[in-house]
């Protein structure tokens, strides 16, 4: 519960744009959620891809990129079609902060037009 209360904040915060603050609820749901059993993989899920658009916004692309990579290959999502396509607009949106807009496009498009339940 605590974890995704502080999901919660920090996702408020960097839409907020208070980069700092966000990163700092984020880390500390992550780490309550990596110390709780049984927590929700989706939201883990989301607690890291807000890292890295956070990350993205800040001008660490690389590690941006870095952090989506290894939620990409992470073998839970291997067969789910929302976690792959949030996992698409998050590397999308983070080459949409970098100035690839046709790059972009070609991930976010196809990940909004053909995932039910998005």
């Amino acid at each position: 519960m605590r974890a995704s209360l502080l999901y919660t904040i920090g996702a408020s915060n960097r839409a907020l744009k208070r980069l700092r603050a966000g990163d700092k609820a984020l880390a500390q749901a992550l780490a309550l959620a990596q110390q709780t059993p049984g927590f929700d993989p989706a939201l883990e899920l989301r607690i890291r891809l807000a890292q890295s658009d956070i990350r993205g916004r800040r001008g660490d692309a690389d590690e941006a990129m870095q952090l989506i990579d290894a939620a990409a290959t992470d073998p839970r999502w291997a067969n789910d079609p929302v976690a792959s396509a949030e996992i698409a607009l998050a590397r999308g949106g983070n080459l949409l902060l970098a100035g690839e807009l046709k790059a972009a496009a070609e991930l976010i498009t196809p990940a909004l037009r053909d995932t039910p339940g998005l």
